[in-house]
């Protein structure tokens, strides 16, 4: 008899927004794409922070019936454009999407769907110190709402100061701002027992 016994995630791990760089003004952006189906309803968002957690600016977008991964990969492309067009050279960008994220990292293969959306991003970030990294999808409450903003919405909104910003958004601002971890809890699973005999 063979009995194999499994106890699995029982931490709590944090992660914090605000990163300090010394000697240059540090940006983070935080991008989220959904699509209600795969291939279905999609949209895109994120928010654009200075190194203090202060919104420079937020958008969210419809972009139609799209997989996840090209809802994910377009909201990456369309921040970055902006990025650029704007000055924003010195940015952390963050995704939930752990896919995503190894793709432009080289890390792993690229899908044939996303491959010249992954080439853009790829492209644009020769054009300044873009560093890509994924996150917990409770780091990226503020670009998964303003996601979900634009599929349900269905059309382009953009926002350039705190002002304008939604009110749901503004307590997880704040937060944010004054460093309150965002929690990721895995629940204690119960243990099992295999026998193969």
């Amino acid at each position: 008899m063979l009995s194999i016994r499994s106890e699995c995630c029982s931490f709590v791990s944090s992660q914090k927004y605000i990163k300090i760089c010394h000697g240059a003004t540090l940006f983070k952006l935080n991008t989220d794409g959904c699509s209600k189906g795969s291939p279905g309803s999609a949209g895109g968002g994120g928010i654009l922070r200075d190194d203090s957690g202060f919104p420079i600016m937020a958008y969210s977008d419809y972009y139609g019936d799209y997989t996840n991964n090209v809802a994910e990969s377009n909201a990456i492309l369309q921040e970055m454009q902006w990025c650029i067009t704007n000055g924003y050279k010195n940015v952390d960008i963050e995704s939930d999407s752990m896919i995503i994220i190894n793709m432009i990292n080289d890390h792993s293969n690229v899908n044939c769907h996303i491959v010249y959306l992954i080439g853009q991003i790829n492209s644009l970030k020769r054009n300044g110190n873009y560093k890509f990294q994924h996150c917990y999808r409770e780091v990226n409450n503020l670009a998964d709402y303003l996601a979900n903003m634009g599929e349900k919405g269905r059309k382009y909104t953009f926002f350039t100061q705190n002002s304008n910003i939604p009110n749901e958004l503004k307590n997880w601002l704040k937060n944010d701002i004054e460093g309150t971890p965002n929690f990721r809890i895995c629940p204690k699973r119960k243990s099992f027992t295999f026998d193969n005999g």
